[in-house]
């Protein structure tokens, strides 16, 4: 007849417990399921009203929407920090980052690239299951025959928009100013040369023009006087002069 002490009695009772809760820890661990890894959508269009013809220095607006989820079965709504995407353009301009990207207390910041065509946009920390909507300006920059372009990206997805045609007008404006207080009467005091200043300049958003252009210069007298092109005071040419 055997026996068992009271000791070893508990010592088996404290190896059995413990191996219960080694089982149970890992039963927990191997149910535990895996992180949910962020999911992104980017859709992107021009705003309605959009012309489908353009000029320089005029301003259409994209809209972008960014959705965030996960990839569980069952999504949740935890916070995506620095939800970031990127804008890059052709033939345009960004002049002003948009209010919804956030310059300060996130990493990267929002910025404009240096030559205006690439905007980075981050917008903070975004619950999963939901939806950011951002309008992006973008001013016209291109000659007669270009065509803005524009491509969202976010994780590696992009999302281009339809081009839009540039056509500018070909433009000038003349100037005509004061006078430069040179005037000098004949001998017989019957006729006055006067020195005029004008300008020409190429009107804004004109394509370039051709290398010479021509305009007539209508002109006349209050009191019905001839009037005849002379020479320049000091350099003694005959008409226009720089």
């Amino acid at each position: 007849m055997s026996t068992t002490s009271p000791s070893r009695r508990r010592s088996r009772a404290w190896l059995s417990a413990l191996t219960a809760m080694l089982m149970a820890i890992g039963s927990a661990v191997a149910a535990a399921p895996a992180s949910a890894a962020p999911v992104y959508e980017l859709d992107g269009r021009w705003m309605d009203g959009t012309p489908s013809t353009v000029g320089r220095g005029d301003v259409v607006n994209a809209f972008w929407v960014v959705n965030v989820n996960d990839d569980a079965a069952a999504p949740a709504n935890t916070p995506v920090e620095n939800v970031v995407f990127s804008v890059t353009i052709a033939h345009g301009l960004f002049k002003s980052v948009p209010d919804a990207c956030a310059a300060t207390g996130v990493d990267p910041v929002s910025t404009i690239s240096d030559d205006g065509r690439t905007l980075t946009c981050n917008l903070g920390a975004v619950e999963q299951g939901t939806a950011v909507a951002v309008q992006t300006p973008i001013v016209a920059n291109g000659s007669t025959g270009d065509a803005i372009t524009a491509t969202g990206e976010i994780a590696g997805q992009q999302q281009p928009l339809s081009p839009i045609e540039i056509r500018n007008a070909f433009a000038m404006d003349m100037h005509f100013g004061q006078n430069t207080e040179v005037a000098r009467w004949n001998a017989g005091a019957t006729g006055l040369t006067l020195d005029l200043q004008w300008s020409l300049r190429l009107g804004k958003g004109s394509d370039p023009g051709p290398n010479e252009v021509t305009y007539r210069l209508n002109l006349s007298e209050v009191n019905g006087g001839a009037i005849t092109v002379g020479a320049h005071t000091r350099s003694g040419e005959v008409g226009c002069t720089p």
